[in-house]
């Protein structure tokens, strides 16, 4: 059978609102005398306790019952204490690293949704298949790319997806109503900016817009403002230019339905995808379908669209950034003046049976 170990993060969403922690008994129930349920409260709980575990039983799987942040500590934590594992031409690898499943327990779990996971009862039967399992070689695995992300102030970690500017400040709007519904926040943000547009519009044409729209106009205008901040960025070598935003994924999708934003994202190994714009918070939305769904064609000239596996940004100003969606790390803020982002490593992630 294959041993595994859930990690459960009390402080991510789901957990966070499971007053009676029925969500923590019904992992336990699953994993049942095939492993153990590690519920922690804090970091402490995580390096102190968890991975001492993992490291003395080394079992096949380790699942993270958090969300796309949980992440970072916990293969960071296994990185340090295992080095990067080696690959070998044919597939092979050398040295311990488990198996890592990843099981939507956090806000917006874009990396399970990556993997398959949507759905309380996907997840259930997720866990179930893997440690019913007879042996390893039964599970759905597919290799997954993730940078190395390290700044100026000696911070390393390993994600996903990375993000300077813009991202950064609709995180810190978000995380201002961090329990209420993910759609919930998205349709008010989009019928702000459908009703600013139609106020534009209607000036534009010298007819009087009714006060709903200039209501919805006049909080536009400030999440605009709030919004349209443009940074010095250096990019590698290059002089500094103003960028709204710039973002790197090893993964297409942003967790929404028909995401493509990041399409060269998986298309050659070890590499990752960069994008980054120049443009006012007003042009980006006329370019936000084509950039949503990856379509290149569509997407003003004024457009950072790269694949790498080694990119720098820094900037004389500090920048706030963001790594899987978090904003600081081990108790500090992510802010530096240079970020190198790299190739990190290569995981073993179980996914759906299904899943493409």
């Amino acid at each position: 059978m294959v041993s595994t170990v859930v990690i459960a993060n009390l402080n991510s969403r789901k957990n966070r609102r499971d007053k009676d922690k029925s969500r923590i008994k019904h992992l336990r129930k699953i994993v049942g005398s095939h492993g153990i349920v590690f519920p922690t409260k804090s970091l402490d709980d995580l390096l102190e306790h968890a991975i001492p575990f993992i490291q003395k039983y080394k079992p096949d799987v380790v699942a993270s019952d958090s969300g796309d942040g949980g992440l970072v500590p916990l293969i960071t934590a296994l990185v340090e204490q295992n080095g990067v594992p080696i690959r070998c031409d044919n597939g092979c690898k050398k040295g311990y690293f488990p198996y890592i499943a990843p099981t939507a327990g956090g806000t917006q779990n874009v990396f399970s949704k990556r993997c398959g996971l949507t759905t309380k009862r996907e997840v259930t039967s997720y866990l179930t298949e893997i440690v019913q399992a007879k042996s390893k070689e039964e599970l759905f695995v597919e290799n997954f790319d993730l940078m190395k992300i390290e700044d100026d102030r000696g911070l390393s970690m390993y994600g996903f997806t990375f993000g300077v500017g813009m991202p950064v400040t609709l995180l810190e709007e978000y995380y201002k109503n961090k329990d209420a519904r993910y759609v919930r926040i998205a349709w008010l943000v989009t019928r702000c900016i459908t009703s600013y547009l139609f106020y534009k519009a209607k000036k534009g044409f010298g007819l009087q817009p009714r006060k709903e729209a200039h209501f919805y106009a006049q909080q536009i205008k400030n999440f605009y403002e709030i919004m349209n901040v443009k940074f010095p960025i250096r990019v590698n070598s290059e002089e500094a230019q103003d960028y709204l935003a710039i973002m790197a994924q090893t993964i297409p999708s942003i967790g929404m339905t028909w995401s493509n934003m990041f399409y060269r994202a998986e298309k050659a190994q070890r590499q990752f995808h960069v994008l980054g714009t120049k443009a006012n918070v007003d042009e980006v939305l006329l370019y936000l379908p084509a950039i949503y769904l990856g379509k290149p064609t569509l997407i003003v000239n004024d457009h950072l669209d790269v694949q790498t596996s080694d990119m720098t940004v820094s900037s004389d100003v500090p920048l706030h950034y963001q790594v899987n969606g978090e904003l600081d790390y081990l108790g500090n803020k992510l802010s530096a003046n240079s970020i190198r982002l790299s190739y990190g490593l290569t995981l073993d992630i179980i996914k759906t049976k299904g899943t493409p």
